[in-house]
């Protein structure tokens, strides 16, 4: 799986047609924004716990969400992803080979660097 990772990172930065951000890309400021009001308002505890229940697709959107707009960043929540392991890495490669944005790309890079980490 290492060597499938290290693949897929090499072939996606140099394949990636330029990393312009695009304002409506998923996502979005409004998803951000609730977020913040409410999941980023627990405690650190809560949040991973539910964290840990979101299906992949919330688990992302959160994930984002947190690197974007909190600060010290969401880091912790990158580890919780990474746990997903074989069942994430395609959603995340998907996501990574789709996404313009650098924040993006770069936040997806580190859950998968935590995967191999593994």
């Amino acid at each position: 799986m290492k060597t499938h990772i290290r693949f897929l990172m090499f072939a996606l930065f140099f394949f990636n047609d330029g990393c312009h951000a695009i304002e409506f890309e998923s996502p979005t400021k409004n998803e951000c924004a609730a977020l913040v009001d409410s999941f980023f308002q627990l405690t650190h505890k809560e949040q991973v716990t539910q964290f840990s229940n979101f299906d992949l697709n919330r688990q992302y959107v959160t994930y984002i969400c947190g690197m974007r707009e909190i600060h010290p960043q969401t880091l912790y929540l990158a580890d919780e992803f990474a746990k997903e392991g074989k069942v994430a890495f395609p959603y995340l490669a998907k996501k990574l080979s789709e996404t313009r944005n650098d924040s993006s790309f770069r936040d997806i890079v580190y859950v998968i660097s935590e995967m191999q980490r593994r």
